[in-house]
């Protein structure tokens, strides 16, 4: 017969370990965004500090809740088997992240597609799922058994359904406006299936996890299960986040075609044009926007317009526009 700990702690114990382990990944991905991106806006470089502030806090009282409960508290049944304050921490800290995450992707959907109505569509089920995080920490309070939490079923539904829709909804928006934008040409399409194939497995990461968290919480509603995909969740928000931020410096692909050659594309030409140029078959495609600060709009440097890096990555290859966007692609060789 299984311990009391090893029923009601040891999945949180599980989940608190890949927190960790992430935690790590997450730390090497800011390391690698500071030194890559320091010309970024100053409001990015703190979005990102702040998304890392949150996440350290999150292992810090995980870490803590765990310490008091298996150490301080070592053999004492009733502490186990009832809710401490420190784990009300993990849904708030996970809605935090999510919403973060989430409002960020929003709003570059709003720059990129230039619709309120699809990012606003994008807010409904992402604001449900922040609140819905925060009324079931509401519900941790001390003194709950861990076999009650299904009694606040309807909180934790509306909390990870609207993680989940809002993070489908996301991926759904920017697959298909880079579906749309595909042009004729072979590599700038091989382009956009490499970004749209990296957007679908981000993008449904974390909705798989939230998923699997809810099913397993509704199936076993009086163990602790859940918490092996509950407690890693805001790692993996901003996981996904960092790695779009640090891989605007560029995507790398080979083709037999482009081999020696670069391509553009600007306001006033057709098509892209090719110029000859001594290099390997490897290339790099950098794509960079620059919104106004005032009323968003892009602006325009001599005859082509360039957008600063800081929105545009694998998840959103805006450049595929039509001929009236004044905006340019180039890819150098490397």
């Amino acid at each position: 017969m299984s311990s009391p700990a090893e029923a009601a702690v040891g999945p949180i114990f599980i989940g608190w370990m890949f927190n960790l382990f992430s935690l790590g990944i997450l730390t090497v991905q800011g390391y690698m965004y500071m030194k890559t991106y320091q010309k970024d806006r100053l409001w990015i470089k703190i979005f990102v500090a702040v998304l890392m502030l949150i996440n350290y806090l999150n292992t810090i009282f995980m870490s803590m809740y765990l310490y008091d409960t298996l150490v301080v508290h070592f053999g004492n049944t009733d502490n186990v088997l009832h809710v401490h304050w420190l784990l009300a921490t993990d849904p708030i800290f996970n809605g935090i992240a999510a919403v973060y995450v989430q409002l960020f992707f929003v709003w570059r959907i709003k720059v990129l597609t230039g619709s309120f109505l699809t990012s606003g569509a994008i807010l409904i089920p992402t604001i449900a799922g922040f609140v819905g995080a925060m009324a079931s920490a509401a519900t941790l309070r001390p003194g709950v058994n861990f076999a009650e939490l299904i009694n606040f079923k309807a909180r934790v539904i509306v909390w990870l359904i609207g993680a989940t829709v809002s993070d489908l909804m996301i991926t759904f928006i920017l697959v298909t406006y880079l579906r749309k934008h595909k042009r004729g040409f072979k590599a700038s399409n091989e382009l956009i299936d490499r970004i749209i194939r990296s957007t679908i497995q981000t993008g449904v990461l974390t909705s798989v996890i939230a998923g699997t968290d809810l099913v397993i919480y509704l199936i076993f509603p009086a163990q602790a299960w859940h918490f092996i995909f509950n407690v890693p969740l805001c790692k993996l928000y901003s996981v996904t986040l960092m790695s779009s931020l640090n891989s605007r410096q560029g995507w790398a692909f080979g083709s037999t075609e482009s081999e020696g050659q670069t391509w553009s594309t600007s306001n006033n030409a057709n098509g892209f044009n090719l110029k000859s140029v001594r290099s390997t078959t490897q290339v790099v495609v950098r794509v960079e926007h620059e919104m106004d600060k005032s009323e968003g709009q892009v602006t325009e440097r001599g005859k082509d317009t360039e957008v600063e890096s800081d929105i545009i990555d694998q998840k959103d290859l805006s450049v595929f526009t039509d001929s009236g966007s004044n905006k340019t692609l180039s890819a150098n060789p490397v």
